[in-house]
């Protein structure tokens, strides 16, 4: 039914127990993004590691035009917004001078599919 007509009221009622992708856009000169990397795992990555409903992160780097996109799985959209805004800035603040703002976007997950 929600293939058909996902905007329905019991696909809706759903949205929250569905797999959520969490995805970051960052602009990084290349004369830091290495730099940027590092601090990233060793902040961002350590944090997300020990919460619960965290499920995978993924960076990609587009050399072109040095982008750096991140996309991080959550199980479910309240696991993802259960962590309080305090604590994303302590763990934000500790990027210290390769901090960048990015674009943000959130995708639910229709379908996975792996080989």
């Amino acid at each position: 039914m929600c293939a058909t007509n996902p905007g329905s009221s019991a696909c809706l009622a759903n949205y929250d127990a569905r797999m959520i992708v969490e995805e970051l856009r960052f602009a990084v000169h290349e004369s830091v993004r290495q730099r940027f990397l590092q601090r990233d795992h060793e902040v961002w990555t350590t944090f997300l590691v020990t919460c619960v409903g965290f499920i995978d992160k993924q960076v990609w780097i587009a050399e072109a035009d040095g982008v750096v996109v991140m996309q991080i799985w959550w199980d479910s959209r309240s696991a993802w917004k259960s962590i309080d805004s305090d604590t994303v800035e302590r763990v934000e603040a500790l990027m210290g001078d390769v901090s960048h703002a990015p674009t943000c976007a959130e995708y639910e997950v229709w379908e996975s599919a792996q080989r």
